[in-house]
């Protein structure tokens, strides 16, 4: 096998090859650095963002949360308002019912009897009586 043996120009030329070689090389290394680096700010300021919204939706979620308790506190008052009505109710309807039967059982009683004696004076067969405790009316 024979040494070629290489002209001066032929070893400038391929010098020169090599030489452009390394330039596009080097100009590859700097777009894809350049690249890197916008990549690198991009996804700073995307975590960045992200951290920003995650405090956000966290002060939001402890907002509702604040606001849940309050809630809560408010239905358990209302409850209890609700419970204290209902037994003010139940006494006064107590009170009413009692009360009231017997102011109209006072108010009525004598007058029913009267009319009751005067209608059956015209029905000498019939006797009747008033018990009065337990109120009660029995015919014959």
């Amino acid at each position: 096998m024979e040494n070629p043996q290489l002209t001066a120009d032929q070893l400038l030329l391929m010098f020169q090859e090599v030489k452009e070689m390394f330039k596009e090389t080097d100009r590859q290394f700097k777009e894809t650095d350049r690249k890197f680096q916008e990549s690198r700010k991009e996804f700073q300021e995307s975590r960045a963002e992200m951290i920003r919204m995650s405090k956000e939706t966290d002060k939001k979620f402890q907002e509702t949360d604040r606001q849940f308790k309050e809630t809560d506190k408010k239905f358990q008052e209302t409850d209890r308002q609700f419970k204290e009505t209902d037994k003010k109710i139940n006494k006064i309807s107590g009170m009413f019912s009692t009360q009231w039967g017997k102011l109209m059982e006072a108010l009525i009683e004598p007058a029913c009897l009267k009319l009751f004696k005067r209608a059956t004076k015209s029905m000498p067969n019939l006797t009747w009586f008033w018990q009065t405790a337990p109120k009660s009316l029995w015919l014959r």
